[in-house]
C-alpha cells in the first residue's frame, strides 16, 4: 500500500499535466499561426519581388524605347524619315574615313527642288509636304541601299554615295533624279510639277574633308542652276576659277557701294502712233575704276547672290527719284519713271517705309514712280506681297509686272494684284515674227490687259516688222532699241528736246 501511494505521489497530477498539454498545444497553435502568416508573407513578398522586377523590366524596355525614339529623332527628318543634316554630317564623314582607308572615291550630290515656294503659295503647305514625301521616296527608290539620302532642311536634299569606281556612275543616278524629279505628280487632287538642278563633288578629288568637299559640291549646284533648270554639274576647275572671280567681283561691289560707282541711264518708253516719250526706265550701270562700264547683267546676279543688291538697289530708287525731281524743276514734262525692284528687296520688312522715306527726301511726285515686280517676287508669300502692292499704291506709285509671261503667271493671284501695267517680256517680242506661239502669247497678254483695264507695254522692240505686228494686235506701249537705247542724263535730255 504504502508502496503505491510513493508511486503515485511519484507521478504527475493529471490536472497539471493537462494544463500542460493544453498550453502546449496553444503555443503550438500560436507557432503555426506564426508560419503560416510568414508563409503568406513570404509568398505576398515573391509576387511582389515579381511584379517589381516585370515592372522594372518594362520600365527599362519603354526606356531604352524612349532613347531609340530620341536617338532616331535627332538622327532623322520627322517629315520624311530621311536622314538629317546631323546624320548627313555623321555619314558622310564615316564614307570618307572608309574611302581613305580603301583607296576609293565617294560621290557628293546637292540639290533642291525648283519652285518649291511657288508650289506652297498655289496648293498650301500640306501639299508641299506631300511633294517632299514624294520626292523623298522616289530618292530612296533611285539610289542604292548603301548610299545615304538626308533632307538638310526645306526643300534641300542630299545623297552620299560611297564606294564609287567612275563619275559614269554617279552621273547615271543623277540624270535619273532629273527625270524623274521632273514627272508631274497628282497630291490630294493638284497637278504638281516640279524639278532639280543637282551639283556633284567626288572626294578625294574635290575635298579632302567635308567642309571642302561640300564647298565645292555647293559650288558646282550654283553653276547648274546658271546653265539652266534640270540639269546636273560636276565640280572641276573651270568652276574653282569662276569662283574665285566671283569673290573679287564680290569685293569690287562691295568697295563700289562705299565709293558710290553706281549710275543710272535711261532707256524711254514710247506711245504710237505718235511715239511720244511717255515714261523711261531708270537702268543702273558700273563705273568701274579699271574695267570701264559694266553692264548690269555682268554684275546684278552676284549682287543679287551675295545680299548686296538691296544696297544698290535703295542707291538707284534713290538716284531716279532725284533725277526726276530735276528734269521737273528744270521745265520738262511729267512722266514716269519706272524702276526694277530686285526680290530681295522687296522682301524686306522695311521696303515700303524705305520707298516713303526716299519719295519724303526727294520730293518726288509719287505718281511718277513705277515699281516693277517680275511674277516670281508675288508668288513668294503672296498675301504678304499683294499687301505690300496695297500699301505701295496708297503711298500714290504704279505697279507692274515685268517679263510677264516667264513665270508662274497664275491668273487666279494675277487679279488680286493691284497692278497697272504688264510688259510682255523681250523673249516674245524678239521671236514674234518667226515663232507663232509667241506671237500667240503676246497677243494673249495685250487681251488680258485689255480685260483686266491695265495698261500693256512691250519690252524689246527691235525692228520695225516686230512694232507693226504688235500694233496689230492692239499694242500702243513700247520700249526697245527700235526707239532708243538707254542714254545717260544728259543725252536723255537732248533726246526728250528732239
Amino acid at each position: 500500500m504504502t508502496q503505491k501511494i510513493t508511486q503515485l505521489q511519484a507521478e504527475e497530477d493529471p490536472r497539471l499535466t493537462i494544463e500542460r498539454l493544453q498550453s502546449r498545444v496553444l503555443e503550438l497553435e500560436d507557432t503555426q499561426q506564426r508560419v503560416e502568416a510568414s508563409a503568406t508573407d513570404t509568398v505576398a513578398m515573391a509576387e511582389d519581388l515579381l511584379a517589381a522586377r516585370n515592372q522594372a523590366q518594362e520600365a527599362l524596355k519603354k526606356a531604352q524605347e524612349y532613347e531609340e525614339t530620341i536617338r532616331e529623332m535627332a538622327l532623322s527628318d520627322p517629315l520624311t524619315g530621311l536622314a538629317n543634316r546631323n546624320e548627313f554630317h555623321r555619314r558622310l564623314e564615316e564614307a570618307i574615313k572608309l574611302a581613305k582607308r580603301e583607296g576609293n572615291f565617294v560621290a557628293l550630290m546637292l540639290f533642291d527642288l525648283d519652285r518649291f515656294k511657288e508650289v506652297n503659295d498655289l496648293f498650301g503647305h500640306p501639299i508641299g509636304d506631300e511633294l517632299l514625301k514624294f520626292v523623298s521616296a522616289q530618292l530612296v527608290n533611285v539610289t542604292r541601299e548603301t548610299d545615304t539620302v538626308a533632307r538638310l532642311g526645306g526643300d534641300e536634299f542630299a545623297v552620299i554615295m560611297p564606294n564609287v569606281d567612275d563619275s559614269n556612275e554617279v552621273a547615271l543616278v543623277a540624270e535619273r533624279l532629273i527625270h524623274d524629279l521632273s514627272q508631274p505628280v497628282t497630291l490630294s487632287g493638284s497637278m504638281v510639277q516640279s524639278g532639280t538642278s543637282i551639283g556633284i563633288g567626288l572626294y578625294p578629288r574635290d575635298g579632302e574633308d567635308i567642309e571642302g568637299l561640300f564647298k565645292t559640291t555647293d559650288q558646282a549646284l550654283y553653276e547648274a542652276k546658271r546653265e539652266g533648270r534640270n540639269g546636273y554639274r560636276f565640280f572641276d576647275e573651270a568652276i574653282n576659277e569662276k569662283s574665285r572671280a566671283g569673290r573679287i567681283l564680290e569685293n569690287d561691289l562691295r568697295l563700289a557701294i562705299v565709293r558710290d560707282e553706281f549710275l543710272l541711264h535711261y532707256q524711254p518708253q514710247f506711245l504710237t502712233p505718235g511715239n511720244d516719250i511717255i515714261g523711261v526706265e531708270a537702268l543702273v550701270r558700273w563705273r568701274h575704276p579699271a574695267r570701264g562700264l559694266v553692264m548690269p547683267v555682268d554684275f546684278i546676279e552676284a549682287a543679287e547672290h551675295n545680299g548686296l543688291m538691296c544696297d544698290i538697289g535703295r542707291r538707284v530708287i534713290s538716284a531716279a527719284c532725284r533725277q526726276g525731281k530735276a528734269w521737273e524743276e528744270a521745265g520738262l514734262p511729267p512722266f514716269q519713271i519706272a524702276i526694277n525692284i530686285s526680290p530681295r528687296q522687296f522682301q524686306k520688312d522695311d521696303f515700303v517705309s524705305m520707298i516713303k522715306d526716299i519719295l519724303d527726301q526727294t520730293g518726288f511726285d509719287p505718281k511718277r514712280l513705277e515699281l516693277e515686280i517680275t511674277e516670281s517676287v508675288m508668288m513668294e508669300n503672296t498675301d504678304q506681297a499683294i499687301e505690300k502692292l496695297h500699301r505701295l499704291r496708297e503711298l500714290g506709285a504704279s505697279l507692274s509686272i515685268d517679263d510677264f509671261g516667264t513665270g508662274y503667271s497664275s491668273l487666279a493671284y494675277l487679279k488680286r494684284f493691284p497692278i497697272q501695267k504688264l510688259k510682255i517680256d523681250r523673249s516674245f517680242t524678239q521671236n514674234l515674227t518667226t515663232d507663232p506661239k509667241d506671237a500667240a502669247i503676246a497677243e494673249a497678254v495685250i487681251n488680258l490687259g485689255k480685260c483686266l483695264g491695265v495698261e500693256v507695254l512691250a519690252e524689246g522692240a527691235e525692228t520695225k516688222d516686230q512694232v507693226d505686228v504688235l500694233i496689230d494686235k492692239g499694242c500702243s506701249r513700247f520700249q526697245g532699241f527700235y526707239f532708243s537705247r538707254p542714254v545717260a542724263v544728259e543725252d536723255f535730255v537732248k533726246l526728250f528736246s528732239s
